[in-house]
């Protein structure tokens, strides 16, 4: 059974601090970096530590590896308890943010490099 979803590349456009895609209504940030931690740090501002991607509902969702996903939903929930994610109060919503990718961080960079 094949599963389709209604998807757009919206990142080819360079807004900054804009959305990667669009799935089904979702705005999307990917960050494939070696660590659960760098992949979700990468999504905070250097300056201010404030999550940077912020949508028209919201926090934008941030795909990571798969490997990664539970490092990176931990990491999440810390910085949401540290208040460093605007209009977001409950650590709970870490797993919500964080979307689970379809590659582990390894598959992802042998593609890129083999291409």
């Amino acid at each position: 059974r094949v599963r389709l979803k209604n998807a757009r590349i919206l990142g080819d456009n360079n807004a900054r601090n804009g959305a990667d895609r669009l799935v089904s209504g979702t705005e999307i940030q990917t960050k494939y970096c070696s660590t659960a931690a760098r992949s979700v740090g990468a999504a905070f501002d250097g300056q201010n530590g404030q999550y940077r991607y912020m949508g028209n509902n919201g926090p934008m969702q941030l795909e990571v590896p798969r490997d990664q996903y539970a490092g990176a939903v931990e990491t999440m929930r810390n910085k949401i308890r540290e208040g460093k994610v605007p209009g977001v109060t409950d650590p709970a919503e870490a797993s919500r943010l964080i979307r689970r990718g379809h590659l582990t961080y390894t598959q992802a960079r042998n593609i890129t490099r083999f291409g």
